[in-house]
This record gives C-alpha cells, structure tokens and sequence, in this order.
C-alpha cells in the first residue's frame, strides 16, 4: 500500500468523490424507480465476484449511485425506523439532493406514487425545508431546500 503522504501530492489531487453505494433487494426496479424519480440513467453493470453481488451503476449530472443486490439480500429491519431516531446509530442515514424548487420536486415525487415521510417540511427556523420519501428498499432521500 502506498503511504500517500509521503508522495508529495495532497489527497485531493489524487482521489475524487465516485458515489454512494445502496444495497438493494431487486436491482432494476430499483435502477427504473431512481429513473423514474430522480432522472438517472443506467451506466456501467458487471457482476461483481467476491462480493458474488450485481452491480449497477446509475448516472445523472455529475451524481452516481452504486446499486448492489446478492441473491441472499434482504430488507435491512432498520429500514423503517422514523426520521430523528434513525441517527442514533451510526452510518450512512439518507441520500440527499437539494433544489431550489421544493414545491415543483414534491409534486414530480406525488405524480410518480413515491412512498413520503413528509413533504415541504421546515426544519430549522432560518427556512431550511424538506421533502422526503423511501426508495422501493426503505433507503431515505432527502430533498432540502436551502433558505
């Protein structure tokens, strides 16, 4: 392994942020409902072997989302657990875009049959608001619009 700071090059010039990686229980109806939803294409697919896991890589923009699913993934018990408690436990706890259009975002999502934990929210009292819903595996999005 290479020491990197012994390179003389900082970290960022040698790595770049790639995506999010979300375990899924069935790989294209979760590839046509980020589709659907979010406007991501599919990219590059392979079966991955030590992992024994599929593969799916969803682009849009300059945003990438790593689909996996094995025969033997199951939805994870925890992914019902309500906002606010969920971050007592440590990990990834949502993917999250932003917009500057709440409102528009909301009624795309509504029009699609997304599955909402709450819409147009406030969350703070400087105007940061929220719409946020469940991918098909329980996985939080969060749409934020910034005051």
């Amino acid at each position: 392994m290479t020491d990197l700071s012994k390179s003389g090059l900082p970290t960022q010039q040698l790595i770049e942020f790639d995506n999010v990686a979300v375990s899924v229980t069935d790989i294209n109806r979760s590839a046509d409902w980020y589709g659907r939803l979010f406007g991501f294409r599919r990219g590059y697919s392979t079966y991955i072997e030590p992992l024994e896991a599929d593969f799916q890589i969803l682009e849009r923009d300059d945003i990438r989302i790593e689909l996996l699913s094995r025969a033997t993934t199951v939805r994870n018990p925890d992914a019902d657990i309500v906002p606010g408690p969920h971050i007592d436990r440590t990990g990834a706890k949502a993917i999250v875009f932003r917009t500057s259009s709440l409102e528009a975002v909301t009624s795309h999502l509504e029009n699609e049959g997304a599955v909402f934990e709450w819409k147009l929210k406030p969350l703070s009292a400087d105007g940061l608001r929220s719409t946020m819903v469940r991918d098909p595996d329980g996985t939080i999005i969060n749409i934020l619009q910034y005051p």
